[in-house]
């Protein structure tokens, strides 16, 4: 008997004494400048947001511009924060975060980051969509296709590949 109450007086605590797992949802962002943004990048990147830094950071990454719907454009910033010859914000492999923002008017929004060391834009099942490319070996890399839902772009499929001898690459795993 004491052993049962002792097993429900345990239990009791170690639930009311764990912390409650916070699940944060996406947040939009909505940037007027191109500086305000780069701003909330070095934030993200856990770099200094000193104006010198900012710029910096501003400077040595790049963007790519994409045609949306309507005469909205798709942005994506390729991170980059040199010290020396290598980017503190990438790995050495070049992995980390891609940032999308979305041009709304006068308003840059930020809708999404992607993972890898390279990407592509392409149309995937009818939707526009983009396809990053993880290095994890010397011949295995993780493909994740990422996909937007009219509020921010979201992983929708990402899988493990490994390339053999002749180029071609074979499935080894799908994640879900």
């Amino acid at each position: 008997m004491n052993k049962k109450i002792y097993i429900i007086l345990t239990l009791i605590l170690l639930l009311t004494a764990t912390a409650p797992i916070e699940i944060k949802a996406f947040e939009t962002e909505y940037f007027t400048d191109y500086c305000t943004a780069f701003r909330f990048l070095a934030e993200k990147s856990h770099l200094s947001c000193d104006d010198k830094s900012v710029f910096k950071l501003a400077a040595e990454s790049s963007i790519d511009k994409y045609n949306f719907e309507d005469d909205e454009l798709i942005l994506v910033v390729n991170l980059n924060y040199y010290k020396g010859s290598y980017s503190s914000v990438r790995s050495p492999d070049g992995n980390g975060h891609f940032y999308i923002f979305l041009t709304t008017g006068d308003l840059l929004e930020y809708i999404g980051s992607m993972e890898g060391a390279s990407y592509t834009q392409e149309i995937v099942n009818g939707e526009f969509s983009f396809v990053t490319s993880w290095i994890i070996g010397e011949n295995e890399v993780i493909e994740s296709t990422y996909q937007y839902d009219g509020e921010y772009f979201s992983r929708i499929l990402k899988i493990l590949y490994e390339y053999q001898l002749d180029g071609s690459k074979v499935k080894v795993r799908e994640y879900k």
